[in-house]
């Protein structure tokens, strides 16, 4: 549900324009029929409107309602063709809020649902098109707000000329009235919520993102080298804790460059990756895979002796050798040298130290022919 939704925001200026200019239709239908059913239909339409002024602010609606339609209707046959158009974009953005302040003026200005409206209208804006043409109809609309406001005060126009009398006063509150506005509110704060929503979800599924790379080796999925030396430092810090052992096993796949060579830098990657899934499918849940950079990889076995990594390096090593990589039909031979180091946590000086030790076992085990298991205690 949250990816469909957070989509929205990859569509283009002219699809967002196009939604924007459908979900308008109703919103000031919504008002139209408010206005209606308040003239017919209740107490409060005979007591406290102006049928005359009533009846302009309903075919002001209808009139926008009509207007939004048409611009829905460019957008879909945009879309429809295939074709962008910065003038529908800036049509929308610039009409949004313009075509809200009419029906504002008609209530009131002063009404809580006016900022919220223009709050709204605003927020929308901000998250769906670029900033600074949202902030110039922000303004626009703030100005024209204004202005009318100052008409106001100076009694060149009516406030809230559609009222007969307020329906809010010290002595009576109009149920209906206050039930109402909010109702009528409700579209455009709704609208805003989800709008908001979508980009706290974009912000945070991406945040997930960076922090995933951050890692994460971007070819093999294992961990990265940072990542690796981290958990490192954390794994020997417990371990001298605790006073226990801890083994790393380093891991360099065996003439990585003849395979890219024959075969193409394709299928060195293919091998990378079978080779990271290898070493996934044997180690434990709670040890750590990691790629120190091109073919060379590492193990992190917490608690483990010598010998218990070195029934997992010889794992780790026959089931390469069992498993050939099929590239473009042709099966690519994948052997790996292997170098192990465990000891106690508390007679090493240093959590990189096993990886220095583990490395001399790594290239004893190359010296002495490569596609075997080394254990650091065991070489020369």
């Amino acid at each position: 549900m949250e990816t469909r939704i957070t989509r929205l925001l990859d569509w283009s200026a002219r699809d967002k324009a196009w939604l924007l200019a459908v979900i308008t239709v109703p919103l000031h239908l919504f008002y139209a029929g408010w206005v209606w059913v308040s003239l017919n239909y209740t107490d409060f339409g005979a007591r406290f409107l102006d049928p005359t002024v009533a009846g302009q602010g309903l075919a002001y609606a209808l009139l926008a309602a009509l207007y939004w339609a048409l611009v829905a209707a460019w957008g879909s046959a945009l879309r429809y063709l295939q074709r962008d158009s910065m003038l529908l974009v800036n049509t929308v953005i610039f009409s949004y809020g313009i075509s809200q302040l009419p029906l504002a003026f008609l209530v009131g200005m002063a009404e809580p649902m006016t900022g919220v409206i223009l709050l709204g209208a605003s927020i929308t804006g901000f998250v769906l098109f670029s900033f600074w043409r949202v902030l110039a109809a922000f303004f626009i609309s703030l100005f024209v707000l204004m202005l009318l406001s100052l008409l106001t005060v100076e009694g060149v126009l009516p406030y809230a000329p559609v009222m007969l009398e307020d329906p809010i006063s010290r002595d009576y509150v109009s149920p209906y009235y206050v039930t109402s506005q909010f109702m009528l509110g409700v579209p455009f704060v709704t609208f805003a919520f989800v709008i908001c929503y979508m980009l706290l979800s974009r912000w945070k599924r991406r945040e997930a993102q960076a922090q995933r790379l951050a890692v994460t080796d971007p070819l093999t999925g294992v961990a990265n080298r940072r990542a690796f030396l981290d958990t490192l430092e954390r794994e020997y810090a417990r371990a001298q804790r605790d006073q226990s052992s801890m083994a790393v096993v380093m891991l360099d796949l065996d003439h990585f460059k003849n395979t890219n060579d024959s075969h193409g830098h394709a299928a060195g990657d293919a091998v990378l990756c079978h080779a990271a899934a290898v070493l996934g499918g044997v180690v434990r849940e709670v040890d750590s895979v990691g790629r120190l950079g091109g073919e060379e990889f590492a193990i992190l076995l917490p608690g483990a002796t010598a010998s218990e990594a070195m029934d997992v390096a010889e794992r780790c090593r026959a089931a390469l050798c069992r498993a050939p990589v099929m590239h473009e039909g042709a099966p690519v031979d994948v052997t790996a040298s292997l170098g192990v180091c465990g000891l106690p946590a508390n007679t090493v000086q240093r959590a990189s130290r096993f990886l220095e030790l583990a490395d001399q076992a790594l290239y004893a085990a190359k010296d002495g022919g490569r596609n075997r298991v080394v254990c650091y205690q065991d070489s020369p």
